[in-house]
């Protein structure tokens, strides 16, 4: 999968994001991708989005982010991951 892609959501709102993202669980059957748009949220937190998906071409995935409880949790745990990971680095180059 390309770093930006064109997503459309369940609404069949159409828009680039940049992918931080993807894999496919087994344990569902379905692809998954965590991206952003670069919105900050009220704390100045940067908005990480997710959902299942499908591909429509090389530059396109529609994203279906009516999850199960069960893929919530799922993703909020590799999100949490991820950010634990960018954060452990910056701290590490900060640091030389």
């Amino acid at each position: 999968m390309k770093d930006i892609m064109t997503i459309i959501n369940e609404e069949n709102e159409k828009g680039k994001y940049e992918i931080f993202s993807s894999f496919d669980a087994g344990i569902t059957g379905k692809s998954y991708v965590i991206y952003t748009g670069y919105y900050e949220n009220e704390n100045k937190q940067l908005v990480l989005n997710a959902g299942s998906y499908e591909t429509i071409d090389e530059d396109t995935i529609r994203v279906d982010r009516n999850l199960t409880h069960d893929e919530n949790v799922m993703l909020t745990d590799i999100m949490n991951n991820i950010l634990e990971h960018f954060a452990k680095i910056t701290d590490e180059n900060n640091e030389n």
